[in-house]
């Protein structure tokens, strides 16, 4: 597929099964193909897929340092299981420092604020990783 415009690709792209998918891009992209993950319910899913396909793709997670500690231990648990690369990509700011200079940003009536706090906790991290 390489050399044809974006449309022929994505036609071709959506013949293939997700692996098929999957498999198409790590053979493309090399070591530019990184999937991120929250570490959700349905992430393994998706996990196993790249495992099975190639071993090989990294992995980014954006923890905000607001996950519950279920989270975390998901998180190792799949890593250990799966043996993917993973990437934590953490804010800047610890939370308790961005609480003590913005106060609770998430817990504001403002969209302003939350816009702040997404792009402190989500946005700027994973830009960074990537």
């Amino acid at each position: 597929m390489a050399g044809q415009d974006l449309p022929t690709v994505r036609n071709n792209l959506s013949a293939l099964p997700p692996a098929g998918q999957l498999a198409w891009c790590a053979a493309e992209f090399g070591r530019s193909f990184v999937l991120t993950t929250s570490f959700g319910i349905q992430s393994a899913v998706l996990l196993h897929m790249a495992h099975r396909v190639a071993s090989a793709i990294p992995v980014v997670w954006v923890d905000t340092g607001y996950l519950p500690p279920e989270t975390y231990r998901y998180a190792r648990e799949l890593e250990e299981r799966l043996g993917f690369e993973l990437h934590v990509a953490q804010p800047v700011l610890s939370a308790a420092r961005m609480e003590a200079l913005y106060g609770p940003l998430w817990e504001s009536d403002q969209p302003e604020d939350m816009e702040r706090y997404l792009q402190m906790r989500k946005v700027e991290p994973l830009e960074t990783a990537l």
